[in-house]
């Protein structure tokens, strides 16, 4: 068909089946990529925190972050920057 990328659907008035191009392509629409971008950032952000959690005072002192400022950042919900 032309090289476009279809998808088949059913007529409500009528019952039949046809093909309909696809919107873009068949790319995914800026929402759904926006909201994977969200959450994998929303994922890293907790895995840090938790990873930072763990550190000893040495470990902090040796990539220069005050044990109170790492406690601070480790207690911060995922979604807050």
């Amino acid at each position: 068909m032309d090289g476009h990328r279809f998808f088949f659907g059913i007529n409500e008035l009528d019952g039949e089946i046809r093909a309909a191009p696809r919107i873009g392509g068949g790319q995914r629409p800026a929402v759904i990529r926006t909201a994977r971008d969200v959450l994998r950032l929303w994922s890293a952000r907790s895995r840090q925190r938790r990873a930072l959690a763990l550190l000893d005072e040495r470990l902090l002192g040796d990539i220069g972050v005050r044990p109170g400022e790492a406690r601070l950042e480790a207690k911060k919900p995922f979604w807050r920057g």
